[in-house]
C-alpha cells in the first residue's frame, strides 16, 4: 500500500502492524474519518470482537463515500488511504483471531542429542531425492451382501489362516508348536488357537472371555478362558486371533481353559532399512503433515483452511495427507434438511480439491506430495471398508484433472517414502479395541491396542464381527484386503484417534504408531490443527541393510490455531 504517493512500507506482520497504522494515521492527509478511526482503534485495544465492529463501521463509511463520489485528487488519495487502513485492520483482526502455536509432543533421541537438526521441509535440500511410491491400491469392486452364513464362513477362514500363520512363525523361530483341538482334555497344559470373544452380548472382562475354534478342526467349540487375573501381561479383545495355553476342563458349564499363557497374534520381524533408501535422506529429515479434512462443522457451516494452506506454503513439507471424511454421511443424516442447506455436495468436494490443486501447482510446492485419503463415512465414497480412492472411475471426481503431485489413496492405504512403509487410514482403529479390552496392566491400554494392529496384521483386527451393528461397515468379500501381507507390514501406522486424545506416538515391535487427530465431527467453534511428523535420517553407515530404528528417529509436533 502506497500511503504518501511514493513510499512503499515493509510487509505487514504482527510485529510492525501497530507502527504502520500509527504512521498512516499521522500522515499529512487530514480527514475527519482518520481521526475517528484512530480514536476507535485506540479505544478497543486488543479486543478482537470490537475490532470486527470497527471493520464493519469502516466498510459502511467507505460505501457511503463511494456513493457520494470522489471528484477531487485529494478525495481519491483519501479513499486510497482509507482502503489501505481497512486492509490493515482486516489483517490485524485475522492475526488476532488465529494464533499458531506449535507444541513439540516428542523429540526424537537423534534430535535431542544434537546429532540431527529438526527441519521443516522448506529448510531441507533433499526433496528432489525423495522416493514416493503408492502400493497395493484397492480396486473398484461390487459390494457383497453378507448374511450370517457368510460372516461365519469369514470367521472360520480367518481362524484357519491365522492358525497356519502361527504355526509357520513357530517353525521359523524353532519354537515347539503342537496345536490341539479346543476340546482336548489332559492333565498337562495344551495349546489351542482361536478367536477371542465374550460370553453373552456384554463388554469383555476377565470373567467372560471365550475362545472360539473352527467348525472343521474344533467342531465349532467355544471355551471359556479362566485364570486371566493371574497372568502378568494380557491384552484381549473381541475378534482377536490368539493361542491359549493351559489345562482344558469340562464341567456342567461347558469347556474351559485354566490359562497359563496367552499368545496374541503373530510377532513380526523388526523393520529393516537399505543403505540405498537411507541415502535418499541426504542426512536431513523428511517432514510429513497430516490435515484433518472435515469441510463442515457440526452445524453444517463451512470450515476455512486458509491458515492451514498458508502454513503449508510456509513450511513446504515433503508430504501432506488430507484425511476424510470430508463431508460425513453422519452429518447429513442428523440434520433432516441438511442436504437442502449445504447445496451440491459434489461441488463442495470439487471446490476443496481444486484448492488443493492450486496449492500443489505452486512452483515452491511442486516437490510436495498431496495425498487425499477417503473415509467410509464420506458422502461421495459409496464403499465400505476397504475403499478405493475417491477419484475411482465410477466417482464424480474422476473427470477432474489434478496435478501430478496430488495423489488419491485407498483406505486403508500403503505409501513407501524413502524406504519407510506407511500404513494409512482415516478411521480410528485404536479406540474400538481399547474401549472393549481386558488389559493387564491397565495403564498400557493404548500401547497394547496399537501393538495389536501389528500382531493381528490389520488396522481392523476385530473384523469380521458377528455382532451388529459394528462401528465401520466392512465388505466381507474383500476382508483379506484389510490384512497386511507378510512382505507389506507397515513400519509407521498413521490413523485417526479418539475425540478425547491429542496426537500421540507409541512404539511397539520396533514400529511407530501415530494417532494424528480426532475422528469426531468438529463443533461450531472448531479449533484447527495439523500433526507434523519428522523422520530423521540414520547415521551414515556402509552396511547394505540395517534395522530401521524408528524410535530414535521419529519426532511429533502439534500445530494448533487458537483464537
Amino acid at each position: 500500500m502506497d500511503v504518501d504517493g511514493g513510499h512503499q512500507p515493509e510487509e505487514v506482520s504482527v510485529y510492525n502492524i501497530a507502527d504502520i497504522l500509527r504512521e498512516s494515521l499521522d500522515s499529512s492527509i487530514k480527514w475527519p474519518l482518520l481521526d475517528d478511526l484512530a480514536s476507535r482503534l485506540e479505544a478497543i485495544g486488543g479486543n478482537s470482537r470490537e475490532m470486527m465492529k470497527v471493520n464493519r463501521w469502516l466498510k459502511e463509511q467507505l460505501e457511503s463515500l463511494r456513493a457520494q463520489g470522489a471528484s477531487s485528487v485529494d478525495g481519491a488519495r483519501r479513499a486510497q488511504v482509507a482502503a489501505g487502513l481497512l486492509e490493515l485492520v482486516e489483517n490485524k483482526d485475522a492475526m488476532r483471531q488465529k494464533t499458531l502455536e506449535e507444541i513439540v509432543l516428542r523429540r526424537a533421541p537423534l534430535v535431542e542429542s544434537g546429532k540431527v537438526e529438526l527441519q521443516r521441509g522448506v529448510e531441507t535440500a533433499n526433496k528432489a531425492h525423495m522416493s514416493f511410491d503408492v502400493e497395493d491400491v484397492i480396486p473398484e469392486y461390487k459390494c457383497a451382501t453378507a448374511d450370517a452364513a457368510a460372516v461365519d464362513a469369514c470367521i472360520n477362514g480367518k481362524i484357519t489362516r491365522f492358525t497356519n500363520l502361527f504355526k509357520g512363525y513357530c517353525e521359523s523361530k524353532g519354537i515347539a508348536c503342537d496345536l490341539k483341538p479346543l476340546k482336548n482334555f489332559s492333565d498337562n497344559d495344551v495349546t489351542a488357537y482361536g478367536r477371542i470373544g465374550a460370553e453373552g452380548d456384554v463388554p469383555l472382562n476377565e470373567l467372560n472371555v471365550t475362545v472360539q475354534g473352527t467348525t472343521v478342526f474344533d467342531y465349532g467349540v467355544k471355551a471359556q478362558i479362566t485364570n486371566i487375573h493371574a497372568l502378568d501381561d494380557v491384552c484381549l479383545f473381541p475378534g482377536q486371533m490368539a493361542a491359549v495355553t493351559g489345562r482344558c476342563l469340562e464341567d456342567k458349564f461347558g469347556v474351559r481353559y485354566v490359562a497359563s499363557k496367552l499368545h496374541c497374534g503373530i510377532p513380526a520381524d523388526a523393520p529393516m532399512a537399505t543403505n540405498h533408501a537411507n541415502q535418499k535422506f541426504k542426512n536431513q529429515n523428511i517432514h510429513i503433515s497430516v490435515v484433518r479434512g472435515c469441510l463442515l462443522t457440526e452445524s453444517l457451516e463451512p470450515v476455512s483452511f486458509n491458515h492451514v494452506f498458508n502454513k503449508i506454503k510456509r513450511d513446504r513439507p515433503h508430504v501432506v495427507f488430507f484425511m476424510g471424511p470430508f463431508v460425513s454421511v453422519r452429518q447429513v443424516a442428523v440434520d433432516g434438511d441438511g442436504l437442502s442447506r449445504i447445496g451440491d455436495i459434489t461441488f463442495i468436494y470439487k471446490r476443496f480439491f481444486h484448492e488443493i490443486s492450486l496449492l500443489a501447482d505452486l512452483s515452491q510446492l511442486e516437490g510436495t506430495k498431496f495425498v487425499i485419503v477417503p473415509h467410509c463415512y464420506d458422502v461421495l465414497s459409496g464403499y465400505p471398508l476397504p475403499q478405493p480412492p475417491l477419484n475411482s472411475s465410477e466417482s464424480e471426481l474422476r473427470s477432474v484433472e489434478y496435478p501430478d503431485n496430488v495423489v488419491f489413496l485407498s483406505n486403508p492405504g500403503l505409501v513407501r517414502i524413502n524406504g519407510v512403509l506407511f500404513g494409512v487410514t482415516s478411521c480410528d482403529p485404536v479406540s474400538g479395541i481399547a474401549n472393549n479390552m481386558v488389559c493387564i496392566p491397565d495403564e498400557k491400554r493404548v500401547l497394547r491396542a496399537c501393538e495389536q494392529l501389528l500382531l493381528q496384521r490389520s488396522f481392523f483386527p476385530s473384523y469380521p464381527t458377528s455382532t451388529l451393528p459394528s462401528e465401520y461397515a466392512v465388505d466381507h468379500g474383500m476382508l483379506r484386503r484389510l490384512e497386511f501381507a507378510e512382505d507389506a507390514v507397515p513400519d509407521v501406522f498413521l490413523f485417526a484417534t479418539s475425540s478425547n486424545n491429542e496426537p500421540f506416538v507409541e512404539f511397539a515391535g520396533e514400529r511407530a504408531f501415530v494417532g494424528c487427530h480426532s475422528a469426531a465431527v468438529p463443533k461450531d467453534a472448531v479449533v484447527q490443527m495439523t500433526t507434523e511428523i519428522y523422520i530423521a535420517p540414520q547415521e551414515v553407515d556402509s552396511t547394505p541393510i540395517r534395522p530401521m530404528e524408528l524410535e530414535n528417529r521419529v519426532s511429533l509436533v502439534l500445530a494448533l490455531w487458537r483464537g
